[in-house]
């Protein structure tokens, strides 16, 4: 089962993947991001594209990928924390695991203009960032998408977290971590994503 985590950059998708790789057991976390700063170090500025998204080869990877996964995990779920919203991009991608006979879920976090720029202010991005100028554009397409979407304005990550799991009955267990352990655990997954982009 690949468990694919959609919205806009900032909104939430990073750690909620963390949060249910925590609490589902024998789950795998894959970032196709992490492919995408891969192409974009390799193809020379001149010829680059100002996306990833925009390489056929980053869309073709990233389901060659998941496949690979899951033949080897056999059967555990695959969380995919990874802005999707380009309708014919997500098309191609999630029409190519279902064609592979891979079950695809997909939960759309939304989020407003104020948090969003309240997370990202937390990764020390302000409105200049790329992250931030994308919102208005990938608000729009987000609109367009017909998919379990997730307000995740007024929710803490932790019932964020619950909704998820409740609305596709994964099997998690009961999140038996107090509070000072569940913060250590968020500021390890955020250092360790803030210095593999650096």
């Amino acid at each position: 089962m690949i468990l694919w985590i959609n919205g806009t950059f900032g909104s939430g998708k990073t750690t909620l993947s963390y949060e249910l790789n925590d609490r589902i057991e024998g789950s795998f976390r894959y970032d196709p991001e992490k492919l995408g700063s891969h192409l974009m170090r390799t193809i020379p500025a001149n010829i680059a594209e100002n996306d990833f998204q925009k390489y056929q080869a980053w869309r073709t990877m990233v389901c060659s990928m998941i496949l690979e996964l899951s033949m080897r995990l056999q059967g555990k779920i695959i969380i995919v924390p990874m802005t999707l919203t380009n309708k014919d991009y997500r098309h191609e991608i999630f029409s190519a695991l279902k064609s592979n006979g891979l079950e695809v879920h997909e939960v759309l976090l939304e989020i407003k203009e104020d948090k969003l720029l309240k997370h990202l202010q937390s990764r020390m991005e302000t409105k200049s960032s790329w992250a931030y100028k994308q919102f208005e554009y990938k608000k729009k397409e987000i609109k367009q998408i017909d998919t379990f979407k997730l307000d995740v304005n007024e929710r803490s990550i932790d019932d964020v977290a619950e909704t998820v799991i409740s609305h596709f009955n994964l099997p998690a267990r009961a999140d038996q971590r107090g509070m000072l352990q569940k913060k250590c655990k968020r500021m390890i997954n955020k250092f360790r994503e803030s210095f593999y982009f650096k």
